[in-house]
Formats: structure tokens, C-alpha cells, sequence
């Protein structure tokens, strides 16, 4: 695109064209059952505008909107960051009113990916001229229920775009849009995910005069922009505008493929329980698509279509015992599912509490054939059934569902804010039981927080149905405990009877394919620790954005062994001993290191797992900042759990710096952001009830290459970063 002639002005004002007039009185805040980015919007939006408004009314008159701005401000310096923040201001106080009335439409990322980008800038430019929206003003919510942005990326820029969501409306023949979002979560000035970065205004009439821009203003004829501020210098204010047109073209493509695809927007089916909550709150219900092809269904749909191996079973020799513990396993996650609907999920509660008594019941019957068994095997189980605590609260739970009706329980929601040397406390309070976890964590506003907290912190939200007997423990998680005792009893009696668990053919119904093994080690199955997640939502406190911990597996080419030796090795790697526990596996793995990063001038962060000395897993830990490498770590740690890995072997390079007084300002600084500091390669090795003990060994970078200092072991402390592994073991504990 070319500029529009700008005016000759150093100075100049107006709040630019077709905003919707202000209603009176003012419309109330947008409550919505189903929003995804809206409710995080209007959440970050509201605090900043006010805010800005009183900051500048009291201590900064020249940010007050009306003041008028400098079209040419000097590139990065104090009055363009002054102004790029009072046009966010001005944007904040003039789309409010309009996001309280907006109609909400959600577009999964998805079907963003599956619409072809524009063939050029003048099929943009026609459409822009010409369209006509289904309904205005009209929020485009681009988040998926996890909260995944659709995400893309441009020509000329370093990391993708995400697009969280769009106000787009008609007023005085143009449409104008605001999009929300950031290049990667990254805001190099401040600010989130959701809050404005510019907005764009589409004239159709090429006649009529130029609209003048107002503050944040691009406003665009055909190939021709009339800007706030110069185009052609690198100011903050021209950025902003030159990100907020990539994410707005993305969305003005969605609603050219929503036109020519004739895709009506619909209210979404419902489960009765979300319409009646919603009418009790006063909820609006947002609208989906109706027409667009949903490919990731269709690709979901024909992996489930792929053949599954099959193999050898035997029968089972206590049948009955394990149908029914098959059927809890399969109750357990239907009750997961309902999480977020009270009715439907107390109902499968019941069902699953009944199924789980009634696992020894079958048991004791089909032990008949097998007195020794019952007089000499299955006593030593009961003494054990009868001193675990959750399962002697299931059975009086089974009694009162059976003689009294549904079980009571409370919905809480626990929310608090982790990092590497983050040490905020935990808040919990009660919550409606049909509120999603999602919905919970945009809503959450965290107020005033301290530096460290805001740059390296993240929220975790999570959402808790709980029972008065335990109040502590997650109601789930109690009754995956007591599955897994069950499963333990059903999987020694297998053995009893002569027929491994893994070769029965009861096995082969598992609902997860999962079997028993693991559950001896950390108390359930690894799906049901999995479905913490499921319940848990996170949000990074820097943009706003939520946060998705995500792995992948990597298929490496055949190892070259002798490249390998030429490259790091003067002689043979040196290999630890059979026998060899993970602290001297540890310290071999660091020397190799040495060598490895004596020849590369740097070491990635690479995790081993190993259960008793058997290798699990080994993880590349890639993090862009503190944030990413304490939400790895704690990704990390629920690997462990689910592998039932109890040894840990973590290495990475490391900045150090001396200990200073508490009162000195370096004190409250990390490392990394110290100048005194220095660099150090450390390999830690943990073991599950065992010390941690650190190999470190200091190095400098110099002409010739790295000089190391001699390698020392440490184990005084434990290192903060690897408390998640710490407090993934301690949960193993069982009653």
C-alpha cells in the first residue's frame, strides 16, 4: 500500500471516523456462556482504559485523548512510546461500548487454516470496498476451547502471527476492525494478547473526501492509506498499525470465505444443562458456523478408521472382576467428561462409586472355586482395603447413594501463580460447577503484580470438585487412587490364577488400552493423571495469552558412532558400569558433556528418565525464556509420573553469580540478568526418596576456545527449577 498525502501539521487531533455512537445509558459488559477471547478482551481491555484515563488525567495531560498527537514522533523514543499507549487508551475507550453489543461469533483456528490466503492486495482491497457483514458489530472469536489463537505466518516476519479474535463493524459506508492478538505472544512494548494494536478503516465511497484518522487510525481507499502517523519511519505508533493490518487481513479473508460460501451463523445444540445455566446467569450464547468443513474432524475421524494390531489372549480366570473393574476405569472418564456439567457428572459419580464396591463383590464370589485363595490370599488385601482411607470412604459412600441418594459435593476452583523462584500462595474459592475451567481463567483478573512475577509468571487455574471428608484432595483424583488399589488387588489375582494380566483377554476391552502397569508405582493409571489437564487451564501473566504445554516425538536418523567419536571423542566414550546407579550415570553423562560442548560452544538442555535404573525417556528441552523452562519442567514431571519414572538426570548450560546481601539490588535479580555473572555447565541427578546431586563445572570463553574449571559435585540444595518433579513424586503417596 502508498500513503495518502498526510497533513502538513506537527500536531493533530480528532477521533477519527465512523465509530457507532455511544448508547445512553451505556450498554452492560458482555456476558457470554461460550466466549473464548471475548471475556479475555473485554478483561484486559477495561483495566488499561481506565486506568489510562485517571494516570493521564492526574500525571500526564499529554496522553489524555484529545490532546492531539505528533504525526512524526521520534522512532522509539519517550513520546512515541507515550503515544502508541494513549491511542491504545483511545481504542480501549471507544470499542468498549461496542464489544457490550457485539454479536459473538466463534471460528475455530482450524478453519482459519483451512481458507486459502488472498492472491494479492487488490482482491483485498475490493473486498474490503465492497463487503457486507451478516450482522454488526460483530466479534470474531479465533480461540479454540484450550485457548489456541489461529496462527500463520508472513512473508518478511521472523515468528508466525496469532490472531485471537476481531471487532469488525459497518458505520457510515466503511467497516472498521480492531483484531487482538501479537507476533508469537511477543509484545516488545508492553501489553497482551488481547488488547488493541490499531485499527483499520476500509472506505467504500471513492468519491467523498478522506475521513480524517483519528488516534491508532489507519484508514485505507482502495491502495491508498491515509495513517495517524508517518508510514515511512520506524516509529512504535507505525508498527502497531503495520501488525494490525496482517492480523485484520487474516480476518477480513474469513468473512470473504464466509460470504462466498454463503455460511450462515447458528446458534450452537446445547446439552440442556449449559442452556439452563446459561439463563440463570443472564448468559448470551455466542453463534458458530454453519457450512465450513471442519478438517481436523475429518482427519480425526480417519485415524480412528486405522487397522489396530491384535495379538495372543487367554482367558480370564476371574471374568467378572474385571469387566467390572474395565467398567469403572471407562465410568472414571465419563465422569471427567461431565466435568462441567453438575448434573450429568454427579450422576456418573454414583455410578462409578457403586461400580468400584462392587469390584471386590464380584471378586469374593469368583474366588469360590479357589479356597485357598480366599482364606489365605485374599484376607492380606482386605487388612489392606480396610486401613486405606479413600476406599473406606467409598464404601460408606456407596452405602448413602444406595440408602439416601446423591452423593454431596462442591466445586472449587484453586488458582495460583507458579515460576522457577515464584513463591505465590494458592487461592481457592467456590465456583457455579457448570463454569469451565477455560472460562474461569479469562475471567481472572490478578490485579497488581511485582516484576519477576508479570515477566516470568503464569496463571494456573484449576478446577476441583471436592467432597467434606477430604478437602484437600480433588474428588477425581481420590477415586483414581482407589481405582488404583483395585487394580493392583485384580492384577495379584491374575498372577495368583496363573494368568498375567497383560496376556488376559479382559485387557483387550481397556477403555485406554492401558494396563495396570505403573500403578504399583505411582498409584493410578497414567491416563487418569493425565486428566488433571483436562481440568487445568493456564495463562501467561506477560501477555495474557493462554499457555498450552505441547511435546512432540522427533525420529532421528541412524546415529554415525564413528562421527560421533571423531567430533568429541579422543578415545572410546567412557560407559558406566552395569551396576552403575543414576548419580555415576550422572557424572559420566556430564563429562561427555564437557566434551560435547568444548566442540560445539554450547549444550542443549536434554532430560533422561529411567525407573530403577531402566531407560524411559529422553526429552530436548527447548525454552525461549524462564517461563517455558519451569512449564517444561513441569511438563516434565508429569511424564515422569505417567512412565513411572522415579530417576531424573537433567543437564544444561547455566548462568551463576555470586551471593550478595539481601539489600543489595542484585540480590532480587537472576543470574542471567546480573553483569558479574558468569557461565557453568550443571548435570543434575534426582532419585525418587534420594538426594539431589549436582555435577557443575564453571567454564570461560576465550580466543582459543572454552577453558573449564575442574568439575565439582554438590548436594546441598535442590536446585528450585526441578521442585515439579519433587512435588509430581510426592503425590505418589497413597493411603
Amino acid at each position: 500500500m502508498s500513503d495518502a498525502e498526510k497533513p502538513e501539521d506537527e500536531h493533530l487531533e480528532g477521533d477519527g471516523p465512523s465509530w457507532i455512537p455511544l448508547e445512553d445509558p451505556p450498554p452492560p459488559a458482555p456476558n457470554w456462556l461460550n466466549g473464548h477471547a471475548l471475556p479475555a478482551v473485554w478483561r484486559d481491555t477495561l483495566p488499561i482504559t481506565i486506568g489510562g484515563l485517571i494516570a493521564a488525567e492526574k500525571q500526564f495531560p499529554q496522553m489524555m485523548p484529545g490532546a492531539g498527537w505528533n504525526p512524526q514522533p521520534e522512532p522509539d523514543s519517550e513520546a512515541d512510546i507515550e503515544q502508541a499507549i494513549t491511542a491504545k487508551i483511545h481504542l480501549g475507550m471507544r470499542s468498549l461500548p461496542i464489544l457490550a453489543t457485539a454479536q459473538l461469533a466463534l471460528v475455530e483456528p482450524g478453519d482459519v487454516d483451512a481458507i486459502p490466503d488472498w492472491e494479492d492486495e487488490e482482491e483485498l482491497e475490493h473486498f474490503a470496498s465492497r463487503a457486507r457483514l451478516a450482522r454488526s458489530p460483530l466479534f470474531l472469536d479465533f480461540e479454540d476451547i484450550d485457548g489456541r489463537p489461529a496462527s500463520w505466518q508472513e512473508d518478511g516476519w521472523p515468528v508466525p502471527f496469532d490472531l485471537r479474535g476481531a471487532l469488525v463493524w459497518e458505520h457510515d459506508s466503511a467497516i472498521a476492525a480492531i483484531a487482538y492478538g501479537s507476533l508469537d505472544g511477543t509484545h516488545p512494548w508492553g501489553g497482551t494478547d488481547y488488547q488493541a494494536w490499531a485499527r483499520w478503516v476500509f472506505l467504500r465511497d471513492s468519491d467523498s473526501a478522506w475521513s480524517a484518522p483519528g488516534l491508532g487510525d489507519f484508514v485505507a481507499r482502495g491502495s491508498e492509506v491515509a495513517s495517524w502517523v508517518d508510514l515511512e519511519q520506524e516509529s512504535i505508533c507505525a508498527h502497531h498499525g503495520a501488525i494490525a493490518y496482517n492480523l485484520i487481513r487474516r480476518a477480513l479473508r474469513v468473512l470473504w470465505a464466509l460470504e462466498l460460501l454463503d455460511v450462515e451463523l447458528v446458534t450452537p445444540k446445547l446439552p440442556r444443562a449449559e442452556r439452563r445455566r446459561a439463563a440463570r446467569a443472564g448468559q448470551s450464547i455466542g453463534m458458530v458456523l454453519a457450512g465450513l468443513p471442519r478438517w481436523s474432524e475429518v482427519t480425526a475421524a480417519s485415524a480412528e478408521d486405522e487397522p489396530k494390531p491384535t495379538s495372543a489372549v487367554s482367558p480370564c480366570p476371574v471374568s467378572s472382576t474385571h469387566a467390572r473393574l474395565n467398567e469403572a476405569h471407562a465410568q472414571w472418564h465419563e465422569a471427567l467428561d461431565a466435568y462441567s456439567d453438575p448434573v450429568v457428572f454427579l450422576g456418573k459419580l454414583n455410578a462409578l462409586i457403586q461400580t468400584l464396591r462392587n469390584i471386590t463383590f464380584a471378586l469374593q464370589k469368583e474366588l469360590g472355586p479357589h479356597p485357598s485363595l480366599a482364606t489365605e490370599w485374599y484376607p492380606g488385601w482386605q487388612q489392606r482395603m480396610r486401613e486405606n482411607r479413600r476406599l473406606r470412604w467409598v464404601v460408606d459412600a456407596r452405602n448413602k447413594i444406595v440408602k439416601e441418594g446423591d452423593l454431596e459435593a462442591h466445586s472449587k476452583a484453586r488458582v495460583r501463580i507458579v515460576g522457577e523462584f515464584i513463591r505465590a500462595s494458592t487461592s481457592e474459592f467456590d465456583v457455579d460447577p457448570a463454569t469451565p475451567v477455560h472460562e474461569i481463567a479469562r475471567k481472572i483478573n490478578v490485579g497488581a503484580l511485582g516484576r519477576r512475577a508479570t515477566a516470568e509468571g503464569t496463571l494456573v487455574v484449576e478446577r476441583r470438585w471436592i467432597v467434606d471428608e477430604f478437602p484437600d484432595q480433588e474428588l477425581m483424583e481420590l477415586l483414581a487412587s482407589c481405582y488404583g488399589v483395585l487394580a493392583e488387588l485384580v492384577e495379584d489375582a491374575h498372577e495368583q490364577l496363573k494368568v498375567p494380566m497383560p496376556s488376559c483377554e479382559r485387557s483387550a476391552e481397556s477403555p485406554c488400552d492401558a494396563s495396570p502397569e505403573g500403578v504399583a508405582r505411582t498409584g493410578r493409571l497414567a491416563c487418569m493423571w493425565a486428566g488433571r489437564e483436562a481440568r487445568t487451564h493456564r495463562r501467561d501473566l506477560s501477555s495474557g495469552a493462554p499457555t498450552v504445554i505441547t511435546s512432540r516425538t522427533i525420529t532421528r536418523p541412524p546415529l554415525d558412532l564413528d562421527a560421533i567419536r571423531r567430533r568429541y571423542f579422543d578415545a572410546p566414550p567412557e560407559q558406566p558400569g552395569a551396576d552403575a546407579d543414576v548419580y555415576e550415570r550422572a557424572r559420566v553423562l556430564h563429562r561427555h558433556g564437557r566434551r560435547i560442548l568444548a566442540a560445539d560452544g554450547r549444550h542443549i538442555m536434554i532430560a533422561w528418565l529411567s525407573r530403577d535404573g531402566v531407560p524411559l525417556a529422553q526429552q530436548t528441552l527447548w525454552p525461549e525464556s524462564a517461563r517455558d523452562k519451569y512449564l517444561m519442567v513441569e511438563k516434565l514431571a508429569a511424564e515422569a509420573t505417567q512412565l513411572g519414572a522415579n530417576e531424573l538426570i537433567l543437564t544444561a548450560e547455566a548462568w551463576e553469580a555470586p551471593i550478595v546481601h539481601r539489600e543489595d539490588p542484585r540480590a532480587s535479580m537472576r543470574a542471567g540478568e546480573r553483569e558479574d555473572r558468569s557461565e557453568v555447565l550443571i548435570t543434575h541427578a534426582l532419585r525418587r526418596g534420594g538426594d539431589l546431586e549436582t555435577n557443575r563445572s564453571a567454564f570461560t570463553r576465550t580466543e582459543s576456545g572454552l577453558v573449564f574449571a575442574d568439575a565439582e559435585t554438590l548436594t546441598e540444595h535442590v536446585d528450585p527449577l526441578l521442585q515439579p518433579v519433587l512435588d509430581a513424586w510426592a503425590e505418589w503417596e497413597r493411603d
